[in-house]
């Protein structure tokens, strides 16, 4: 799927309430499409938007207009500024039922490759499709076919907008999974019919982090490539972590050979000037001279030789990690005792309410953490990063969207309001609240990608 967008259509929120033939849509442009769906480039208000529809041979199945449902209901829940947006679905006169989108200007990450960009607009790209990737994840929400096709690159500003949701696996939508992904970006899992989870994207990015630095982060792309997949990492936000790392060690290691280069060319100038001093005293002297040694007087070559160094102080670092460790623990469990009692008071009631606020939450412990290693020498921050994992893998885990019996404990707002079991209030009202949460959970992925520059 080749979409582009523009920034412009962003700016309001298209939502029938129910489907309708629409004449307003005009300049209708087909796209090339390769799977069963079909698009269009429409234009409606002097702006430009993308219709998806099935294709002809597939508009009458209802595997696939499930399918097509689908990806509207998961597009719907989504708010990200590197996932395309979906404003509604419509009756459109040509297209038939269709999803309307927001139509990218930009071109293709395979395409981008091509160009030959720079290294650090490549890595803006890696940490903008993370970001968009725990965005996802946050939701329970697996893109299932990520590969450079599916990752659009705007003409403004180079953004990434992670694009054809189609296959996303949602546990809500098992009823429809169907398999059908790309082969070459698909992980061992997929390839064998297994139940996914985010790993499985995980896996992808490994192999465009590979194109996109075929030298380097070798480490983070094996992990990421890991048959098995409990030997990947768990989130988008640990690959993230291990990614600024690498660039840490590589950064290290820049200033270790420089600062070798500098001792080596300053000995070799001291050597030079103590020679030439050398050579001029020698000169001087006259045959009358002597030098005298002095061989018995001891006491004067070792009154006056400086102390040894006291030995390092081992168990104030110690106790210093220890005082770092617990804070961070207990920063966790402050997080964690907040969130619990906003889905106690019922604060947190709707899915889409729910998963932002959990990814608030781990954001918050991310750059908590981040702080607490600053406290840190850089030789103990290791052992605190691997606390951290610890305390991490708790936190996303006490949290579930499911009962024991695996039934939904929050329903979609959307969803419940286009089947009219809530009012237009209260669904406007979880519009807003949706909105604050989409802010501060932007705004602290935005504090913490600055805390990775500036480390």
């Amino acid at each position: 799927m080749i979409d582009s967008t523009d920034d412009i259509s962003t700016s309001g929120r298209i939502e029938p309430a129910e489907y309708h033939v629409s004449e307003r849509f005009s300049s209708h442009s087909e796209l090339p499409s390769k799977s069963y769906c079909r698009l269009c480039k429409v234009q409606r208000y002097g702006k430009w938007f993308v219709l998806k529809s099935l294709k002809a041979e597939y508009a009458s199945d209802s595997v696939y207009n499930g399918l097509l449902d689908k990806e509207y209901q998961l597009m719907m829940q989504m708010n990200h500024p590197n996932v395309v947006r979906v404003y509604g679905m419509e009756e459109d006169a040509v297209m038939g039922r269709c999803i309307v989108m927001e139509w990218v200007d930009g071109r293709t990450l395979e395409e981008l490759l091509r160009e030959n960009p720079s290294p650090e607009l490549r890595r803006t790209i890696c940490r903008q499709i993370l970001d968009a990737l725990s965005y996802c994840h946050a939701q329970q929400i697996i893109h299932r076919d990520l590969k450079p096709s599916n990752i659009l690159i705007t003409r403004n500003g180079n953004n990434v907008k992670l694009i054809d949701f189609g296959l996303s696996d949602s546990d809500g939508f098992a009823i429809l999974k169907e398999p059908a992904y790309t082969k070459a970006y698909a992980a061992p899992e997929q390839l064998a019919g297994e139940e996914l989870d985010c790993r499985t994207d995980l896996y992808a990015f490994g192999l465009i982090l590979q194109q996109l630095f075929p030298k380097q982060y070798e480490r983070v792309v094996r992990q990421c490539l890991q048959p098995k997949r409990e030997n990947r990492y768990n989130s988008a936000m640990e690959v993230a972590a291990a990614m600024n790392t690498s660039n840490k060690r590589k950064r290290r290691l820049l200033w270790w050979i420089l600062i070798v280069a500098v001792i080596f060319m300053l000995c070799g100038v001291l050597i030079s000037v103590f020679s030439s001093i050398y050579k001029t005293e020698k000169q001087e002297l006259t045959p009358s001279k002597e030098i005298i040694i002095l061989k018995d007087d001891t006491s004067s070559t070792t009154t006056n030789l400086p102390a040894p160094p006291a030995p390092a102080d081992h168990t104030t670092t110690d106790q210093l990690l220890s005082k770092v460790k617990g804070e961070l623990k207990h920063d966790r469990d402050s997080l964690s005792l907040v969130f619990q009692q906003e889905i106690n008071n019922g604060i947190v009631k709707y899915y889409e309410l729910y998963g932002y606020r959990k990814s608030i939450i781990l954001h918050e412990f991310l750059i908590l953490c981040q702080q607490r290693k600053a406290e840190l020498p850089s030789s103990q921050r290791p052992v605190l990063q691997e606390y951290f994992q610890t305390l991490w893998g708790d936190l996303m885990g006490q949290f579930q969207d499911r009962d024991e019996n695996n039934q939904p404990l929050y329903p979609a707002f959307r969803v419940l309001h286009f089947n009219g079991q809530i009012s237009d209030e209260e669904y406007e009202q979880a519009l807003k609240e949706e909105q604050q949460y989409s802010q501060e959970a932007t705004r602290l992925v935005q504090v913490w990608t600055q805390n990775n520059r500036e480390n």
